[in-house]
């Protein structure tokens, strides 16, 4: 399940040259993985290069930097494991 207004972030732009524009320097992918039975809750932001295991649960308006494991509810700004379950 996935709420409303989510953001899945899989790219970003590079900034290695401070004389050219941002928009000339192309950009990097990360993957982005996300497990089988998971709730994301609305206005969730996942950055690129994460995996959100299975059966876990991402609280609303959560920032998810880091990985999340099987069988987890998590939560916050940034995200923190509130609960196995």
């Amino acid at each position: 399940m996935i709420g409303e207004f989510i953001s899945i972030r899989d790219n970003d732009h590079e900034f290695r040259q401070n004389d050219k524009n941002y928009n000339q320097q192309g950009f990097k992918v990360k993957e982005i993985i996300i497990g089988n039975n998971v709730w994301i809750g609305a206005k969730v932001t996942i950055l690129g290069g994460i995996t959100i295991r299975s059966n876990s649960i991402i609280g609303a308006n959560t920032l998810v930097d880091r990985n999340i494991p099987d069988n987890t509810i998590a939560g916050g700004v940034p995200v923190k494991i509130i609960k196995k379950i």
